[in-house]
């Protein structure tokens, strides 16, 4: 599968997942609330009956009962049942059975006067000093058709997140691929042995911009690399050619040389150039080391003036045979300095020298 549509994908399940959780709750918290606001009401108006009929009796009751009906409410159950389970007032279309009725909140299904079905309905039955019967509650229909209207909203809402989400992974993926495929270009070409090239930053700072950061550095240390490779292939080249050619042309001479003499002179002549090829090879490989990191327990702290001291002394009488004069100020303090203290004497010799 490939990675832009992966990442899509992961992206729309994130958002589905997330939205289905927050639907989730917000469905959960709505049906428990509309379930307690409709248990609220039925107790209350139960409640609000029967202290009637403690403070009124029974007549006081009936102009409640019939004030109810008269509000025309057609969520309302009420009724006002005789010991044998008439119906003296109400809008119930048959009243239950006086022998299976409990005092207490019920859930039951009933039907109204007027209406066509039965409907499942919330009530309260509490039995009157007088021996009545007390009926009353609330239809939970139109709870019902509000939970199954947010029902199908959420559901609604819950595949209209999961299409954003999955859009919205499209785009990301768009966007990942893109600065991905803008640095696979990059790398691409300097395989092809471009140097020159660097990965285009977008200036947002973000991470695909400190990882372009990190390459462009890398290739620049690289270039830099490179072109010291170069200086130091440039370099050997001219240092080992002198002696190279004095080599041969004293083992060349010694060669064609019949003299004894002549010939030990010329031998040691290929000797010495032999030896300052080792020298110079030598140098070479040790500074290969320095820079590979290999070399390190070469490198230690020491005073650069007691360095320079010493290649004043031995580089004076020399400067005197040719004419010169070499002059060392000394600092008037240490100057430490943590190298390669070899390495650094050996360049210092070689600009002397020269």
């Amino acid at each position: 599968m490939p990675i832009t549509l992966r990442i899509a994908l992961l992206a729309g399940l994130l958002a589905l997942l997330s939205n289905l959780a927050v639907i989730g709750f917000i469905y959960e918290r709505t049906h428990d609330e509309a379930v307690a606001s409709l248990h609220r009401q039925v107790v209350e108006q139960s409640k609000v009956l029967t202290d009637v009929h403690r403070t009124g009796g029974s007549a006081a009751l009936g102009e409640a009962i019939d004030d109810t009906l008269a509000y025309a409410d057609p969520q309302t159950a009420v009724a006002l049942l005789a010991p044998d389970g008439r119906q003296l007032k109400g809008n119930l279309a048959q009243a239950p059975s006086v022998q299976s009725m409990q005092e207490g909140y019920h859930s039951a299904v009933i039907r109204l006067r007027g209406q066509p079905s039965p409907h499942q309905a919330e009530l309260v039955l509490a039995r009157l000093p007088d021996g009545q019967w007390l009926v009353s509650g609330r239809l939970v229909g139109e709870g019902l058709a509000f939970r199954a209207t947010l029902e199908r909203s959420l559901l609604l809402a819950l595949a209209v997140a999961g299409l954003l989400g999955l859009l919205c992974g499209v785009i990301l993926a768009h966007y990942v691929s893109r600065r991905i495929g803008g640095i696979a270009a990059v790398a691409n070409r300097i395989s092809a042995r471009d140097l020159s090239q660097r990965v285009p930053l977008s200036g947002a700072g973000d991470s695909f911009d400190r990882l372009g950061m990190q390459i462009n550095a890398m290739l620049d240390r690289i270039s830099t690399l490179m072109e010291e490779l170069r200086i130091l292939t440039d370099s050997l080249a001219h240092d080992l050619r002198s002696p190279a050619s004095r080599l041969r042309a004293a083992a060349h001479a010694a060669a064609e040389s019949e003299d004894p003499a002549e010939q030990e002179e010329l031998l040691g002549s290929v000797v010495r150039n032999a030896d300052a090829l080792i020298r110079i090879l030598t140098t070479i490989l040790e500074i290969s080391r320095s820079e590979a990191l290999t070399g390190r327990n070469q490198f230690a702290w020491f005073d650069v003036g007691d360095l320079a001291a010493e290649l004043t002394e031995m580089y004076d009488p020399l400067a005197e045979e040719r004419g010169a004069s070499l002059r060392f100020e000394r600092p008037s303090r240490a100057v430490p300095l943590f190298g390669h203290r070899q390495l650094l004497a050996q360049a210092l010799s070689n600009l002397l020298e020269n």
